[in-house]
Order: structure tokens, then sequence, then C-alpha cells
């Protein structure tokens, strides 16, 4: 089980608060060991915080910052998700499947019953690559609106719930170290200080590795997403 699905079901606090908290963390660890920002003296902060006036001036601005630096992570989650899977979701895995099957990782067989039900409730055929000479651009763009219905129809699918909440976790924490990657990247270009260089290189590890757990993410969502919807009746 990993870690956004064993917190909770709530996607709110798993998908976005979550990577929002394990980025600021990050963040934390890098100020602390490369000091990428001058040095408070820690009682100067705790003299500002000792008056309850300040102390809930400052917990409101915090919780205004969090929520905003969340909803940036949502954004940029988004246009990570466009980038690597195209626009409308039209390359996610269960639309290259259905296209190409020889890369799928389900049976011949279920994979013609899953097109044979496509045909059924959407009244679509899809054509694999191997026996279309024309562009399939028109049908990836119907198989993506086609997917979007399903994703609806699937929503209350507990397996998949997990599995959404967890792609939705791994592309926003992405985006986290994307925004991290850039604010290293301009700290490297200000100060253009060793530490600052030793920052991006950590930054670009965690973001190579947070892209592949969310294409391994998604690789595990649609495989579930196609059998939830093989498991639909009418």
């Amino acid at each position: 089980m990993s870690l956004p699905t064993a917190l909770g079901k709530n996607r709110f606090l798993t998908s976005r608060c979550l990577p929002t908290i394990v980025i600021i963390m990050v963040s934390l660890i890098q100020y602390y060991f490369l000091e990428m920002i001058p040095t408070v003296v820690s009682s100067e902060i705790l003299d500002f915080l000792s008056s309850p006036v300040t102390l809930t001036i400052s917990s409101v601005v915090l919780l205004a910052f969090l929520y905003l630096f969340s909803e940036i992570i949502r954004e940029v989650g988004k246009l990570i998700q466009h980038l690597l899977y195209g626009k409308r979701g039209c390359t996610f895995p269960q639309c290259q499947w259905l296209l190409n099957p020889r890369i799928c990782p389900l049976s011949a067989s279920t994979i013609r019953k899953v097109k044979q039900k496509i045909k059924e409730d959407f009244g679509i055929s899809v054509i694999s690559r191997t026996k279309r000479r024309n562009s399939t651009e028109q049908q990836l763009k119907e198989i993506s609106d086609v997917m979007a219905q399903i994703h609806e129809l699937t929503l209350d699918h507990e397996l998949l719930r997990a599995e959404r909440i967890d792609y939705t976790f791994r592309r926003n924490l992405s985006a986290g170290f994307l925004i991290l990657l850039v604010f290293q990247l301009c700290l490297c270009f200000i100060y253009g200080e060793g530490k600052q260089f030793f920052g991006v290189l950590t930054d670009l590890v965690l973001l190579s590795g947070s892209l592949l757990m969310t294409d391994r993410a998604a690789y595990s969502y649609g495989y579930q997403l196609l059998m939830a919807y093989l498991a639909i009746k009418k």
C-alpha cells in the first residue's frame, strides 16, 4: 500500500496537502544543509511569536501560504500531466493499449472484451494501429473522451479510487520538485555558489525519480480502470 493511500481517502488531504508538506520539508532540509537563504536567529523568531496576536496572525498567514502553494502545485501538476500524456490525457497508458495491444499488460481476449464493451456502450469501434493506415489522432481524441466517461462511471470503485489518489499525489509531488528546481536554478544564477549547484543536482534527481513514479502510477491506474470498467454491468 502506498503512503498516500495508507494515510486516508480524502483526496484533498492526500493528493494536495501531503505533497505540499513533503516539498516544504525538503526545502527546509536544503535550507539547513545548503543555507539557501540568510540564517535567521531562532531566538528572534521565538520573541516574535511570544505575543498571542503575532502568533495568531502568523498562523493565519502560514495557512494562507500553504493553501496558495498547494494550488500552485496542483496547477503545475496539471501542466506536467499535459506534457506527459497530451491534451485531455489522450496518450495515457490505457488509451495507448487499446490502439496497440502488443504493449498492453492485459491479455488479447481481455482487450477484445474492453473494445466490444466500448462499442456497445459508446458506439465507438477501436481499431488497432496495425489495421489503420490513416492518422490515429481523431481516434485518440475519441478514446480519451470515452475514458473520461469511464472515469465518471467508476468513481465509486474502491481500489480505483486509491489508485487515482496515488497517481495525483505523485503527479503533484513532481510538480513541487519542479518548482524547487526552478527556485534553486534562480539561486544558482544569482549567487553562483557551489552549494546552490548541489541543490540543483539534488532537486533534479528528486524530480526525475518522482516523474518515474508518476508514470508507474499512471500505468497501474490505467490497468485498474479497464478492469473496473469490465466489471460494470448494465
